[in-house]
């Protein structure tokens, strides 16, 4: 299980607003055995299948604290194809009444091993295509970096609707148990 705490900043000309934020998921991994047939036909060193609740505790953003801006909780699911150096994913969001469906990528660039254990460096790309009406069309990137039990991930989203606005940073630590 991951747990993760995030951080988050926004900048709107003379005012700032931050909050923290509480995060829970729930990962599987599934290792098909050598003969089996999803090893056969996919040719797949190992599937994984994740669940997480994002927000749990609704942080607000306002800078009273008043609650019509809390950030309301993000449920995701989704599933990873992994073959070699890269992954394929395929997730589903749901925030209030929008469900998203996300696409992404991810190529491993060094996987190597010392004492603090496994050192692993992704890069690592997607899109939130827009299947709703208003829902708008989403693109991102970002790099992560694994030792042992520890991960830093970053990543910068981009709007594909609202242009003007710009794109947002995301930046976490995580330890897995």
């Amino acid at each position: 299980m991951k747990k993760k705490l995030t951080s988050s900043y926004k900048k709107d000309k003379n005012f700032s607003y931050s909050g923290i934020s509480s995060d829970i998921g729930i990962l599987y991994v599934y290792r098909p055995a050598s003969n089996s047939f999803l090893n056969t036909f996919f040719q797949a060193q190992k599937f994984q299948f994740g669940l997480s609740v994002q927000d749990i505790n609704q942080p607000s953003i306002a800078v009273n604290g008043d609650l019509d801006a809390a950030i309301p909780p993000i449920i995701q699911g989704g599933i990873a194809y992994f073959h070699e150096v890269i992954m394929f994913s395929l997730g589903v969001r749901l925030k209030e009444d929008i469900t998203q469906f996300q696409f992404g990528v991810e190529y491993k660039l060094f996987d190597s091993e010392n004492k603090l254990g496994k050192n692993l460096f992704f890069v690592r790309a997607g899109i939130v295509p827009e299947f709703q009406e208003n829902t708008g069309s989403d693109t991102g990137f970002g790099f992560g970096y694994n030792v042992g039990s520890f991960s830093i991930d970053y990543g910068f989203g981009y709007s594909l609707n609202l242009i003007d606005v710009g794109g947002s940073h995301k930046f976490s630590i995580e330890y897995a148990f």
